[in-house]
């Protein structure tokens, strides 16, 4: 798969990395759409196609990634994380 971040067909993707998944991002996401912050984070600010592959790719990260924006794929995430929940009596 190429990386993401650089689409004409694709919706504006917002996602805070923490420190310690800092040398992953570039694998999928185009480095220069990304910036530390002071504290160590990484923000990707790019295009990308909203997809099934995107969204387990996201959740691949954990707790080490936060979908800022687009608001409907943030829903998304929240709405699986919750049904693993339930899956998983927690």
């Amino acid at each position: 798969m190429g990386k993401l971040g650089n689409r004409r067909d694709s919706s504006e993707l917002k996602i805070r990395f923490a420190p310690e998944v800092k040398g992953q991002i570039p694998d999928f996401f185009d480095p220069r759409c990304a910036q530390e912050d002071e504290d160590g984070f990484i923000l990707f600010n790019g295009q990308f196609p909203v997809d099934e592959w995107l969204i387990s790719l996201i959740m691949g990260y954990g707790h080490h990634a936060e979908v800022l924006e687009p608001l409907s794929l943030r829903a998304e995430i929240e709405k699986r994380i919750k049904k693993m929940q339930v899956l998983y009596k927690l």
